[in-house]
Order: structure tokens, then C-alpha cells, then sequence
């Protein structure tokens, strides 16, 4: 057969696959639903895979919440039998987003989408902050941050029965007709669903005095992981790649720059820049023996 790689990046929000010919042309791509090992059963990874395509010669498999040696052998026992006879590599996403977005050199990557997390490599050395989960951390992420706003709502319609314009917002969203109904909603949602308020919030954020400086606090607080990460690095004297990944840092671009200004204040040479290619291209990449 000839080499056909096929690289699959799974997180909170979806799945992105892509498919490359041994020339690195793309064959086919696109994308699932959301993928995290700790929340997904063996059957749900398995029925993720039968969709994706079948005649390929290597598999890079990178989900969230790959983490322990038991998910790499568990994720790799599901991708080698979905695709017998192929190459197989899995991992986590953190290591797809490193080989897309900084290929082998050294750097940090910063995550910000239904959670966050701030990664550095320098050396061969590993070094993270943040990336706790929805319960303990993922401060910055969407759940976070539209947790904070769903919560500052409620908080108001209880003192005075006000009805902000965030409620407003949230409720044309979701279809509801009233405060009262957000409770139904809520005990059903994951916490997919609650992330994906977030570009809700960001909107309100611009004219909203409350919302904005909640986002800077966050913004500043990855900044802070940023920096705590190229100090055990030992990259904070100098000129330091920095990557943004993630739905809310490349796509809201005053939450971006909010992060580079402050990161900048302690961080002066860091070169921060989007990544907005799939971290299913460094899957692939690592697939076949490139960046690890």
C-alpha cells in the first residue's frame, strides 16, 4: 500500500482529521464530534474511528485527557484495531499542538478553547501549567469563563429580578423564554455545551464593564501560567516562541491581545503569534516519524 497517514486530533469541542499522501498532499479532512479520553467510553472512541477513514498505512491518534501510560495503551489498543497492519502512534493533543505549531523546536503553546492550558519544550524538558480539568482549573477556557457569566446572571436575578443584557443574549442563544426556564437547561448540559456560551460572552464583554474585566483577569492569569513555565524552562531571559491554539485566543482577537500585552509587561522578546492550522497536520506529521 502506498503511504497514506492519516492524523487524528480529538479535544473538548471536536475531532479534526486529516489524510495525507506520502507527499503530504491532503487527501480528505474534516471533523467529528468532541473526544476526550477520560470521558469517553471504549465503545465512543470506537465508533469515532469506524467513521474515519480505513485504507491508510500510519495512524497518529492525539486526544485530551491521554495522559497516564494506561490511556496511551488503552488509545493505542483501540487505534490498532480500527487500522490492523498500520503504523500506529497516539498521545495527547498537547503533543499534535506542538508539532503543528512549533514543529521540533522549542516553545510554548497556550490552549484556550472549551478548557485551557499553557505548555512548554525546551531541550527535550516538558513543562505545563494549568489544563486541571473543568472542575479544579481550566481557568481562561470557555467553560470557565461562561460558568463565571452564567453564575453573575442568576446572581442578579435574584437580587432585583433583572434581567441583563447578558441574560438576554444567553436566553435568544439557547431558545428560552425566561430565567426560570436556564434551570432545565443547565442540569442537562455538559460541559461542551456551557463552553459554547463563551463567544456569548465575549460579545457582551465589549461594552460590558464587569464582563471585560473578568476576561483580563483570566487573560493575565495565562499570561502569569506563561511565564511561570518559561522560568522552570529557563527561557525567560530571552527571546521565546509562543504559540495561541485554541478556539477563544485565535478566534476573539481583543482576548489574544489582552494575553500578549500582558504577557509582554514581563515577557518582553516573546514572540506571540496564532496557530490556526489543525493540530490533526502534527498528528499526521508524527505519524510518520516527524515531531515528537
Amino acid at each position: 500500500m502506498q503511504r497514506r497517514i492519516l492524523g487524528i486530533e480529538g479535544g473538548g469541542t471536536k475531532t479534526e482529521w486529516v489524510l495525507l499522501d506520502e507527499e503530504e498532499r491532503v487527501l480528505g479532512e474534516g471533523r467529528l464530534h468532541a473526544a476526550n479520553l477520560k470521558l469517553c467510553s471504549d465503545r465512543d472512541i470506537a465508533e469515532l474511528f469506524a467513521a474515519l477513514p480505513r485504507e491508510v498505512s500510519h495512524v497518529g491518534a492525539f486526544l485530551a485527557g491521554c495522559a497516564l501510560d494506561s490511556d496511551r495503551a488503552r488509545l493505542g489498543a483501540l487505534a490498532a484495531a480500527a487500522w490492523p497492519g498500520a503504523f500506529v502512534r497516539v498521545g495527547n493533543d498537547c503533543e499534535s499542538g506542538f508539532a503543528t505549531a512549533l514543529g521540533e523546536g522549542d516553545g510554548i503553546i497556550v490552549i484556550s478553547g472549551t478548557g485551557s492550558v499553557v505548555h512548554g519544550r525546551c531541550g527535550g524538558r516538558m513543562d505545563k501549567a494549568g489544563g486541571w480539568g473543568h472542575i479544579l482549573g481550566d481557568r481562561g477556557g470557555g467553560y470557565d469563563i461562561a460558568r463565571f457569566a452564567l453564575r453573575q446572571m442568576i446572581r442578579r436575578y435574584d437580587l432585583d429580578r433583572s434581567r441583563t443584557e447578558l441574560a438576554s443574549a444567553i436566553l435568544a442563544e439557547l431558545g428560552l423564554d425566561d430565567l426560570p426556564h436556564l434551570d432545565d437547561w443547565v442540569i442537562h448540559a455538559d460541559k461542551m455545551k456551557i463552553a459554547a456560551l463563551a463567544p456569548v460572552v465575549f460579545r457582551i464583554a465589549e461594552s460590558d464593564g464587569e464582563f471585560r474585566a473578568f476576561i483580563e483577569r483570566r487573560a493575565r492569569e495565562l499570561a502569569d501560567f506563561t511565564l511561570a513555565v518559561a522560568g522552570r524552562l529557563g527561557m525567560d531571559r530571552g527571546r521565546v516562541e509562543v504559540r495561541l491554539l485554541g478556539g477563544l485566543l485565535t478566534h476573539v482577537g481583543f482576548y489574544a491581545a489582552m494575553y500578549t500585552a500582558f504577557l509582554r509587561e514581563r515577557l518582553p522578546l516573546a514572540n506571540v503569534e496564532p496557530c490556526t492550522r489543525s493540530g490533526a497536520y502534527g498528528a499526521a506529521m508524527i505519524a510518520q516519524g516527524q515531531p515528537r
